[in-house]
């Protein structure tokens, strides 16, 4: 097989400039027996990373792939360390991705990086959903498509760096995730009873109404200042993280959400200064582990009070793209999960309904 040229790289994300776009597609023209093909790889980084991963990979398929003798942790090691001080990364996106790749480390520790291949990245998936885990629990199909989520950004700096050629973590399917349980939802009447049962005069009772009744994050009820509370609406323009600093919000645009008279009451009798729930995300959920039982919802995270808001939108008829302003949601996708699942019971109760 022959490289025609030096390859080319593409920008995919056409919505921003070449100097915040993070999507390319890094492509080369082929000859391989007389006959043109362009073979194409996806990249995620930075365009003077992308121009890296470019040359990488023409010289993967001109058949000098390149090698290196630094092991995995030798790898791991400098990856950590140059995020961190790049201070681009929060502590929880650092300590995340520290977790999930612990059993890759356990694994991989003492081999050079270059030779690992997708069969050794594909064992790794199933012994930690067989319980090979620093826990010894074995973890769910979610936890392996974070893991995979660290690894892909571990070896795209790597085929970037020159350390190795290509990335074994691409081509290795996931475990499928099960949508369904994305998170649970409160009936409304309960979300009813627990809003009214809350003391607006204590901090962690106005985050439990803000996530319940408003729909915001754990990290932007605890980003909150009461100079972004209205009479009847709060204003979302940013969040934190557990140190306590703070970030923009998740899709990173604010938001105005109305508040349900039971809310906006409470907030208004509560009102004072400074920051509405004054914890920090990491404390809050402490907090609701130990008194969530308090309030008949035994077994719910602090997130599906926000999940029980977005489905109630979805049960109540609220059209999908109000719900994605409102929830502060990226993409509509997340929506249609929401909504297709809500539809999906509905259905069911209107056959059982019409057969009795």
């Amino acid at each position: 097989m022959e490289v025609l040229g030096h390859g080319s790289l593409v920008q995919r994300d056409k919505t921003k400039p070449r100097s915040r776009c993070r999507k390319w597609e890094l492509s080369a023209m082929v000859d391989e027996g007389g006959k043109r093909r362009r073979k194409t790889r996806s990249f995620s980084g930075t365009y003077s990373q992308g121009q890296e991963a470019l040359a990488a990979f023409v010289e993967e398929l001109r058949g000098t792939p390149v090698t290196s003798d630094m092991t995995f942790a030798e790898w791991v090691d400098v990856w950590n360390g140059r995020r961190v001080a790049s201070r681009a990364y929060s502590e929880r996106t650092l300590s995340t991705d520290a977790e999930k790749l612990a059993p890759a480390l356990s694994k991989f520790s003492g081999r050079a990086i270059g030779s690992i291949t997708g069969d050794d990245i594909r064992d790794l998936y199933a012994s930690v959903m067989a319980g090979d885990t620093p826990s010894g629990r074995p973890w769910s199909p979610g936890s392996v498509s974070r893991m995979r989520t660290s690894m892909t950004k571990l070896f795209s700096d790597a085929v970037a760096e020159g350390i190795v050629a290509s990335s074994p973590v691409s081509g290795v399917p996931i475990p499928k995730v099960d949508e369904g349980n994305a998170g649970n939802a409160l009936e409304a009447s309960r979300m009813d009873e627990v809003l009214s049962a809350l003391d607006y005069s204590r901090a962690p009772h106005r985050a439990v109404a803000l996530a319940l009744g408003c729909g915001l994050r754990r990290s932007e009820c605890c980003a909150l200042s009461w100079d972004d509370v209205s009479s009847g609406s709060v204003t979302v323009h940013r969040s934190c993280d557990d140190g306590g600093n703070t970030k923009p919000t998740k899709n990173g645009r604010a938001r105005t959400v109305p508040m349900p008279p039971i809310v906006a009451a409470g907030m208004s009798g509560a009102r004072g200064t400074g920051m509405v729930c004054d914890m920090l995300p990491q404390s809050l959920t402490h907090w609701w582990t130990r008194h969530r039982a308090d309030f008949g919802c035994d077994g719910y995270r602090f997130h599906d009070l926000r999940h029980s808001y977005a489905t109630r939108l979805a049960a109540s008829g609220v059209h999908m793209r109000v719900a994605m302003e409102l929830c502060g949601w990226r993409s509509i996708a997340m929506a249609a999960k929401v909504y297709t699942h809500v539809s999906d019971d509905m259905q069911r109760d209107a056959v059982l309904a019409a057969f009795g």
